[in-house]
């Protein structure tokens, strides 16, 4: 089995504002350099944080056939008519919550998009491996795998950066257009957001992220209960864990194992 030929692949993203890679080129010549057994493919981008040229130096093909891959890595939602039948995919679907909507009559796109996305992922008979459900079976099920921090940073400065956006202060450049987390900082440190104030929810790593990078914009981090009850001239910002805002449909004790395994139970 170890000898046996093994092929990996890189998708090209379909989501016009992703970037991203699941294998940076050093990470492809590692492995290849690790594994004789291994070839890698990766499909050309112009949009990839990572040039073609430098996947073809560290030793992959770049392609646009992925049909000779037996495992096919991207990072967002596939598009669904690039799916190939039989193959191994491994991406954030976003698909764990959809049976949540069986039977009901669904207007969001997005919610539409996953249910047509998982059907045609079991009509062409497609092992779909989701990082977000790649997780501890035991304790609090916590995730393998995640982009944590920075889908924290990058998503609170975006946000804020529609904050200003619609109250017709100076648009910033989106953070994947920056591509540089010391100019993000740099941009976000010398605006003013007023009396804004923001309830952040969750204490993992990509609530984490996003307090560090509302403590670079100079929004200050106050208590809940002052939150709820005192009044300020600057822009503020609590925290609350899971626990404080969210609870069982039927009113039972419950824990962040039973949040992350019975959503259909919690309501916020």
């Amino acid at each position: 089995m170890i000898n046996k030929k093994i092929t990996l692949s890189i998708l090209k993203e379909s989501r016009p504002d992703e970037n991203r890679a699941p294998f940076s080129p050093s990470q492809v010549s590692n492995l290849l350099n690790k594994f004789s057994n291994l070839k890698i493919l990766v499909q050309p981008s112009k949009k990839r944080c990572f040039k073609n040229k430098d996947y073809l130096k560290a030793g992959a093909q770049v392609t646009n056939d992925l049909s000779s891959a037996d495992i096919i890595f991207g990072i967002k939602e596939v598009d669904i008519s690039t799916l190939i039948k039989n193959k191994i995919y491994l991406f954030f679907s976003h698909t764990n919550k959809v049976h949540q909507y069986v039977g009901q009559l669904i207007k969001d796109k997005a919610i539409i998009y996953k249910k047509k996305l998982l059907k045609e992922v079991i009509k062409k008979n497609i092992t779909l491996i989701d990082y977000e459900n790649v997780r501890n079976v035991s304790g609090e099920g916590y995730r393998y795998l995640g982009f944590g921090r920075f889908a924290g940073i990058v998503g609170t400065y975006n946000t804020l950066n529609l904050y200003l956006k619609l109250y017709g202060k100076q648009k910033l450049p989106r953070a994947f257009e920056i591509n540089n987390y010391k100019q993000i900082k740099k941009l976000i440190n010398n605006q003013n957001f007023n009396k804004l104030k923001i309830l952040l929810t969750g204490s993992g790593r990509a609530s984490k992220g996003a307090i560090e990078m509302l403590k670079h914009a100079n929004i200050r981090q106050v208590s809940i209960n002052d939150y709820l009850n005192k009044k300020y001239d600057e822009a503020i910002f609590s925290n609350i864990s899971t626990k404080k805002h969210v609870k069982r449909k039927d009113c039972k004790d419950s824990s962040y194992k039973d949040y992350i395994l019975n959503p259909s139970q919690i309501c916020f």
